[in-house]
C-alpha cells in the first residue's frame, strides 16, 4: 500500500482548474496529454500533478483522498463525474452565450465579443453539440446584442435571406475586419501632415 509521499516532479506548464464547468474539457484534455497518458509516470506521481493543478471547489472534491496509486483513478473518476457529464456542461455554455455582454462599435470591444462567442461555440462542439440544434435560438440573441449601426450594416449586406449562425458569425467577423481596416486608414491619414506644411 502506498503512503502519503512527496515526490520531486519535473516542471510542466499546465492550466489550473477550480470547478468552472466551462473549462473542464480543456483542462482535462491538457492534463491527459501531458500527464495522464505519460507512461513514464506512476499513478501516484500523476495524482501529485493533479492535486497541484486543482484549486477551490475542485480541490475540495478530492481532498479526502490520500496520495496513492489507487486513489489517483478514484480522483479522476470523482472529478469526471462532477464536472464532465455533458448534460451538466451544456447548460452553462448556453447560459454564458445568453449572458455575453453587449459590445460597442469599438474594434476591441466587438473583437472580444466575437472571440467569446467562438470560444463557447467551440466548447459546445467539443461536447458533440451540433450548431443546428441551437443555432436558430442563438441567432436573435446575438443579433440583439450587436450595436444598432452594425446590425443595420450586416442586415443590409445579408439582404432578405434567413440568418443561420454560421452566416451571422461570418458577418460579424467581416465587420470587425472592416472596422480594423478603417482604423488603420485613419491612423495613416493622421500621421501624414498636410501638404502645405512642407512649404512653410
Amino acid at each position: 500500500m502506498q503512503h502519503n509521499q512527496s515526490i520531486n516532479l519535473p516542471k510542466l506548464s499546465l492550466p489550473y482548474f477550480g470547478g468552472d464547468l466551462l473549462t473542464w474539457v480543456s483542462f482535462k484534455d491538457s492534463f491527459y496529454s501531458a500527464v495522464h497518458e505519460n507512461s513514464n509516470l506512476q499513478n501516484v506521481q500523476k495524482f501529485q500533478y493533479l492535486r497541484a493543478q486543482l484549486t477551490d471547489e475542485a480541490a475540495h472534491t478530492i481532498e479526502g483522498l490520500t496520495l496513492t496509486n489507487t486513489n489517483y483513478t478514484q480522483a479522476m473518476d470523482l472529478l469526471d463525474h462532477r464536472y464532465g457529464q455533458p448534460h451538466k456542461i451544456i447548460s452553462p455554455f448556453m447560459r454564458s452565450l445568453w449572458d455575453l455582454p453587449e459590445p460597442s462599435e469599438d474594434y476591441h470591444s466587438l473583437h472580444n465579443f466575437y472571440d467569446k462567442l467562438e470560444s463557447h461555440i467551440c466548447g459546445l462542439k467539443s461536447l458533440r453539440k451540433k450548431e443546428d440544434s441551437y443555432g436558430d435560438l442563438l441567432v436573435p440573441i446575438v443579433m440583439d446584442k450587436l450595436p444598432g449601426q452594425i446590425r443595420k450594416q450586416i442586415a443590409c449586406d445579408h439582404g432578405n435571406n434567413e440568418w443561420t449562425l454560421p452566416d451571422l458569425r461570418k458577418a460579424i467577423q467581416k465587420e470587425i475586419e472592416a472596422i480594423h481596416a478603417g482604423d488603420a486608414t485613419d491612423v495613416q491619414s493622421n500621421s501624414n501632415p498636410p501638404e502645405d506644411l512642407y512649404f512653410l
